[in-house]
């Protein structure tokens, strides 16, 4: 199975796919030297990475506006929209992970 990784936004954002991520100024949470976390510092250019303890914390870091994007898997994001009114899960993925069970 593919699990893909993106961003949740909040409505207010210009960003509108993963690619719009990686924008000088933009700030990105993750959780903590986690796999996203990661990833991420290897694949961005010029975006920044804000680290949590945890997912929620994470997300009240976007809800805060102290993150402009929240990055995990889609289906974790599709969850999480319903705890942030009017987010969305932005178009394409900036990591694929192969899982087998």
């Amino acid at each position: 199975m593919q699990v893909d990784y993106t961003y949740l936004v909040r409505a207010d954002a210009s960003i509108r796919n993963v690619a719009d991520g990686d924008q000088s100024g933009v700030r990105i949470a993750a959780i903590h030297n986690g796999t996203v976390d990661l990833a991420l510092r290897r694949i961005l250019k010029r975006a920044g990475v804000v680290g949590a303890e945890t997912l929620g914390a994470a997300l009240e870091l976007l809800r805060d506006k102290k993150a402009d994007a929240l990055a995990a898997s889609r289906q974790t994001l599709l969850e999480y929209c319903n705890r942030l009114p009017g987010s969305r899960v932005v178009e394409g993925c900036f990591h694929a992970a192969l899982e087998s069970m």
